[in-house]
């Protein structure tokens, strides 16, 4: 992919979303900041399931879970982020990364999300869990959400 590039994890979507999160605000403000920045935003098939597994459990926690809401944010994610998908490219790199940095267990989640990133030519991660991707900084540039 020509041009810079950053993937957007689902935590920055899922605060970005959460309006009563401390940090919806700050999600905000820092996807709108970065714009001018960027060629194109990146989720991933993963990053939707991820916040549908939060943002499901954040509503039934409040009693009802909205499948229409649920709906209509992965329909407006389609149309605002680039999707990648998973490849057997991906699993490919996934596969060098999880040897390279000796990942495992749930961390291994986290590995696939770098080598999606790889797998498209995306450079620059935003995230609220920097320390998760720090073994993978020598490969790619993490943007913390604050």
């Amino acid at each position: 992919m020509a041009g810079k590039n950053l993937f957007v994890d689902s935590n920055v979507l899922v605060y970005a979303n959460h309006t009563t999160s401390p940090f919806c605000v700050p999600a905000r403000n820092k996807l709108v900041s970065f714009a001018p920045s960027f060629d194109a935003y990146w989720i991933s098939r993963q990053v939707i399931r991820e916040y549908l597994v939060v943002m499901s459990n954040i509503m039934l926690t409040a009693g009802k879970v909205d499948y229409k809401v649920l709906e209509t944010d992965v329909s407006n994610f389609l149309q605002s982020y680039t999707v990648a998908d998973d490849t057997a490219n991906v699993t490919k790199e996934l596969l060098q990364l999880i040897e390279n940095t000796s990942t495992a267990g749930k961390t291994i989640h986290d590995a696939n999300i770098v080598a999606t990133m790889i797998s498209n030519g995306i450079d620059t991660l935003l995230t609220n869990n920097v320390a998760d991707f720090k073994r993978f900084s020598h490969l790619i540039k993490i943007e913390p959400l604050v």
